[in-house]
């Protein structure tokens, strides 16, 4: 599928939820990065730390759904929230036979705990979403602010309203948060090959 004018990527995204191939044209960058954010999704899953958990759970095969909600302590819909979020984060990739480490989750889980914690708070910051996020709430104290804040600017740019903007919207400051606790000086991993968008999802997933 060929959209010579993708403006904000509604085609596209279109196209991606379909499993259809998709090349899209367009000249003006503000459109392209409002599509990037778009395209990427808004995450559900709440806790960097079980994504960690998740991604190091998959270092010797893909386990069960079943298996991983026990493990995440989460239901085994929610599972399905944190691979996603993994997709998203460049640490997954779906093939024909599962779920795959990309480089990146591989190296995370060749990591000590901390330098793994230190390289996802690295990969949470430099997503599209988080960079938006961190511009937005910059200069706000107060946590229903920021709340806002972030919520007003995903009602605009994703297809989400209400209630789930402000829900989506206190996920990714958890996420700036524990980014920013765990992102330190400390010398960086060689993380990334490919960073493979997310266009894959199954019947149940919410997304933007």
């Amino acid at each position: 599928m060929l959209d010579p004018f993708a403006g904000s990527g509604t085609t596209g995204i279109a196209a991606a939820r379909l499993g259809r191939a998709f090349d899209g044209i367009e000249q003006e960058g503000v459109s392209l990065d409002l599509a990037r954010v778009r395209f990427i999704a808004v995450p559900q899953a709440d806790s960097p730390e079980r994504i960690l958990a998740l991604v190091m759970a998959h270092a010797e095969g893909e386990p069960s759904p079943q298996d991983l909600a026990e493990g995440l302590q989460v239901t085994v819909r929610q599972v399905h929230y944190y691979r996603q979020a993994a997709l998203v984060l460049g640490l997954f990739t779906p093939d024909v036979t599962g779920w795959k480490l990309t480089h990146a989750g591989r190296t995370i889980c060749e990591s000590s705990a901390e330098s793994a914690r230190t390289a996802l708070a690295q990969i949470i910051r430099q997503t599209p979403i988080a960079r938006l996020a961190e511009q937005r709430v910059r200069g706000l104290k107060d946590t229903g602010s920021r709340i806002r804040a972030l919520a007003h600017v995903l009602s605009r740019c994703t297809a989400l309203s209400g209630a789930t903007c402000l829900r989506r919207a206190q996920t990714l400051l958890s996420w700036l948060d524990w980014a920013k606790i765990h992102g330190t000086n400390e010398q960086g991993l060689l993380l990334f090959d490919n960073i493979s968008p997310m266009s894959e999802e199954s019947e149940d997933a919410a997304v933007a």
